[in-house]
């Protein structure tokens, strides 16, 4: 009795912390909470906390580390690691309603925002200056840029810009207990340890992040966008190598297999897709016109001699965007392929990607399963393969897994 008399306590401190709407333990409420993107993994929290602003979030968790009680981040809960799943007993503050544009530079090409603002927000909000947010998750329409910064999310396009860890430039942080760690001001070179670059990418395991210092990017004089179509799918694989091999930089490279263009056609994401292709590859080249110009005068070729039929380019934007909210949807689209599915994110050199492709092919045959895959050109050494497993007639939860091959 005195336990459940002191939990109401506080969930009334709480709650005049961040009002009526910021205290949430209904259990239809806390339902929604109770994973993120890995299904897999449930547990309901006893306690959903939705603060403000800085100050709302470090009287809340004085509070709660007073109390004794753990606690997890979560931002949009788009995240397929498991970052965002709550602790048995615990409180959940999700930072969604933190989400205010704070400052935005244009000269210094710099945005300071709440961790609840959703990333394509900042570029939509920055475009107007001729800039906008590089860092371009797959949910890039939901997620938060503080779900980001606790990723170290990347995206199709960080094979150029990096991931989020390269556009974090300060973080105004929550420790456990409360205490304020103000790490706001700039510092592209530190002097001593890089607390910034170590925080992003820890998960919330070393506090939470309310307030961000982010660097804008200039929109680019030029982008070309071409659609490969391949009638297999090694040519697809053995163009990316090739492409790095020749020492060219596009900004994208990535590919759609069959099943993954067929459930992508199949749904509300279509973006023209060939359906009779095994595969097909994006790419995407930015900068000046003459360097976009002379980069893709000598990716074509490599394109064709590894067995690209036809050569798609976006004319316009609205064409480009279509193209790649294809491919960003293409998780979402597998409902049209089979209702339930694991999804395993896996690393490898590129040089073996063919190899893996081959033998992964394989297993799904054997094994009678439906095996869609979607490859990202992430960094020089290796390619990220997100391979959709569908299967049928059983009732499976999302299964997230990561292998780094040095």
């Amino acid at each position: 009795m005195d336990r459940s008399r002191t939990l109401e306590s506080l969930k009334h401190r709480l709650g005049a912390i961040v009002g009526a709407k910021g205290c949430l333990d209904q259990a239809g409420a806390l339902l929604a909470y109770e994973c993120d993107g890995l299904a897999l993994l449930r547990q309901r929290p006893q306690l959903v906390l939705l603060p403000r602003d800085t100050n709302e979030t470090v009287e809340c968790m004085r509070l709660l580390h007073q109390a004794g009680l753990p606690v997890v981040a979560r931002g949009a809960g788009t995240g397929l690691s498991g970052g965002a799943t709550p602790v048995a007993g615990g409180v959940l503050i999700a930072m969604t309603r933190s989400s205010k544009i704070l400052e935005l530079d244009p000269i210094d090409r710099i945005a300071r925002v709440q961790a609840g603002v959703i990333n394509i927000d900042l570029s939509l909000a920055a475009a107007r200056h001729g800039l906008y947010y590089a860092p371009d998750p797959s949910s890039q329409q939901a997620c938060t840029l503080g779900g980001n910064v606790a990723e170290n999310s990347g995206g199709p396009h960080c094979l150029m810009h990096g991931s989020t860890a390269q556009h974090v430039l300060g973080l105004t942080i929550v420790m456990h207990d409360g205490t304020l760690l103000d790490l706001s001001r700039p510092r592209l070179d530190p002097e001593q340890l890089d607390l910034v670059g170590c925080f992003v990418g820890s998960e919330g395991t070393f506090g939470l992040a309310t307030e961000l210092t982010l660097k804008l990017t200039r929109k680019p004089a030029a982008v070309c966008t071409i659609l490969a179509i391949y009638r297999d799918l090694d040519g697809a694989c053995d163009s990316v190598s090739d492409i790095i091999a020749a020492r060219l930089e596009p900004a994208a490279l990535e590919i759609l297999d069959r099943l993954t263009i067929e459930a992508v056609e199949k749904s509300v994401f279509s973006a023209g897709y060939p359906k009779d292709a095994e595969a097909v590859l994006l790419v995407e080249v930015e900068g000046s016109a003459a360097e976009v110009a002379s980069s893709v005068a000598r990716i074509e070729p490599i394109l064709r001699e590894r067995g690209a039929f036809e050569l798609r380019t976006a004319e316009d934007d609205s064409k480009r965007k279509q193209l790649w909210a294809g491919r960003k949807g293409a998780f979402g689209a597998m409902g049209r392929i089979a209702p339930d599915l694991y999804v395993a994110d896996v690393v490898v050199p590129r040089t073996k990607l063919r190899d893996l492709v081959r033998r992964v092919t394989e297993i799904a045959r054997e094994k009678r399963l439906k095996l869609a895959n979607v490859f990202q050109k992430f960094s020089l050494p290796t390619v990220t393969m997100n391979a959709l497993i569908c299967l049928r007639g059983k009732t499976f939860n999302c299964f997230f897994f990561t292998l780094s091959v040095c």
